[in-house]
């Protein structure tokens, strides 16, 4: 099997203090990919330190969310392979290259994190959501909505226009390819405590609690 073209996405808000070291190791560890951050509305430099550092940068106008983001750099990535990278600190970049190997065998290779820096409210918010779609789908979910995984391009374009402009994309889009027998493998991966604070709350919580009910109930297609 050839080695697949890869574009690495990288949505960031606000991460001036962190993206330009993110980028850097990146772009040593994967100098054949492309680099690709999408600065959402950021009102401090987040887009001309990625820029500074080497990454290709589309900025939005005003922010318009994670999974808008994401959804940008999928329809301008170039790549065979995405990868979804936050730009918080959270996650390793080596992992890039474990979940690479993986989709040797797999439509989508997810990197499934232990809990234990998240807030008690975030843990509690995504075991109920866990719990709730992998009673509707019959599936195991390691990880319902991690932020690092890899996916076949052409694979996530199909959904495109059903996944959403909030945090509940990488929800969505799981739940998305279970429902239409994609392939998707989980590796266990470490985080390190995020260098910016989470945006997700009680608002998401509930868009995202009842999108799973809807997707849960619509056809497959």
């Amino acid at each position: 099997m050839h080695s697949p073209f890869v574009s690495i996405l990288i949505p960031a808000y606000n991460e001036e203090n962190s993206i330009d070291a993110l980028v850097t190791q990146i772009l040593k560890l994967y100098p054949d990919a492309e680099t690709l951050v999408i600065d959402d509305g950021s009102g401090d430099q987040t887009a001309e330190r990625a820029r500074q550092a080497g990454a290709w940068v589309i900025c939005h106008g005003s922010n318009r969310g994670y999974g808008a983001s994401l959804k940008t750099g999928l329809t301008q990535a170039k790549g065979e392979v995405a990868v979804f990278f936050d730009a918080d600190g959270e996650h390793d970049p080596h992992d890039i290259g474990r979940l690479l190997k993986a989709m040797e065998n797999a439509d989508m290779a997810v990197g499934a994190r232990a809990d234990p820096l998240r807030k008690a409210f975030n843990r509690v918010g995504k075991r109920i959501l866990t719990r709730l779609a992998e009673l509707l789908i019959q599936r195991s979910i390691p990880d319902l909505n991690s932020g690092l995984r890899a996916v076949t391009r052409e694979t996530a374009l199909k959904f495109i226009s059903k996944l959403p402009d909030g945090f509940s994309l990488t929800t969505t889009l799981t739940l998305f390819m279970f429902r239409n027998g994609y392939r998707i493998t989980y590796l266990p991966v470490r985080v390190r405590p995020p260098k910016s604070p989470s945006r997700v709350g009680m608002k998401d919580f509930f868009k995202t609690f009842f999108r799973i009910v809807k997707i849960a109930k619509s056809p497959c297609h």
